[in-house]
């Protein structure tokens, strides 16, 4: 009998075939909700208007809108559901989004990008204070895509966070390279949706990519320098099976050379949870920076006499460690006097 291991993306929902009816379902006390005909001829009518408010001159910024919350510090994972599909499908059907097949085209003929990243954090700040100060930087990352049952574009919810305030964000690379997606959309906290555009540099081995999303207005995140040692105290700030802007906390357990499909790339294991949706999330030292972001969990489990798994012992959270972000970035060109 040997300890048997499976490794996944904490992405693995989107990767399902044929779009399947586990994505768009969203878990409620009672049960799973779905797509009534009543709902979808509402949400129908919902986009019909929306795409009537977003002529195809609007700008991206002007295409977008925010939820209003029930009350302060209340998340309603159904109303987020809705609300990026209607605003998802709106944008699609005005022509302001980009296929993802675009988008996947461009993983690997860009390999970094000069940015001007913003200061770092100079002390620590509590619990409390990072996910008040950083949940606004944290995104849904939306990869829509229509069923076999419907008309309509729905949603596989990943997570991203914001780089710069201009819309520059970091996911995935395997976020980005979905064959059964047809776009992406990105909605921040307070509600705002923007589509992605264009990928600005691509690390498949690391699985890191950096995207933009023009017209956004974002709230960015500053990246450490370096990752903690073990034993050092991380949160996550991510999307869970559309369970929006969830944080948990935990440590770094170690830092080690994960083999992966692509060949070795060195990564971080932490014990905060996250899990399917997300993929991308941002990693956060006491600082409330960026020490490395989502990748794949890893099970562990006792086979018994007949090679089957029977008992899940661990799962292992592995992250892409900052260094491998930094690694995208280049510092911007200054322009030589008399230039």
């Amino acid at each position: 009998m040997v300890a048997n291991r499976r490794r996944n993306f904490a992405n693995e929902r989107i990767r399902l075939p044929n779009w399947s009816g586990r994505i768009f379902c969203v878990a409620v006390k009672s049960g799973a909700y779905r797509f009534t005909p009543v709902a979808f001829t509402r949400i129908a009518f919902a986009v019909l208007l929306a795409g009537l408010l977003c002529p195809a001159s609007a700008t991206w910024a002007e295409s977008t809108t925010e939820t209003p919350p029930a009350r302060a510090g209340l998340l309603d994972d159904e109303n987020i559901v809705t609300h990026i599909e209607t605003v998802g499908n709106a944008l699609i059907h005005a022509g302001h989004t980009v296929k993802l097949k675009t988008l996947r085209s461009q993983l690997t003929k860009v390999h970094t990008c000069a940015l001007t990243l913003p200061d770092l954090h100079q002390g620590p700040i509590s619990p409390s204070e990072i996910y008040e100060k950083r949940a606004e930087s944290v995104l849904v990352v939306g990869m829509l895509a229509k069923t076999k049952k419907s008309q309509k574009y729905e949603l596989a919810g990943c997570s991203g966070f914001a780089l710069t305030a201009d819309g520059i964000f970091v996911t995935n690379y395997h976020v980005v390279d979905n064959p059964d997606a047809d776009t992406m959309v990105v909605m921040t906290h307070s509600g705002r949706i923007t589509p992605a555009t264009e990928v600005l540099a691509a690390d498949k081995l690391a699985d890191v990519a950096i995207l933009r999303a023009p017209g956004a207005e974002f709230v960015p995140l500053p990246l450490a320098q370096e990752v903690p040692p073990p034993g050092s105290p991380i949160w996550v700030i991510s999307n869970p099976d559309h369970n929006f802007f969830c944080f948990t906390n935990g440590m770094v357990s170690r830092h080690f050379m994960a083999l992966t499909d692509a060949g070795k790339t060195p990564q971080m294991a932490i014990t905060a949870d996250f899990g399917v949706g997300s993929s991308g999330g941002p990693i956060l030292d006491s600082k409330g920076q960026v020490t490395g972001i989502v990748c794949s969990t890893t099970s562990v489990y006792w086979e018994d006499s007949k090679g089957k798994p029977t008992d899940l012992q661990m799962v292992f959270k592995h992250c892409v460690p900052v260094e491998s972000i930094r690694g995208l970035i280049t510092a911007p060109k200054t322009a030589e006097a008399g230039h």
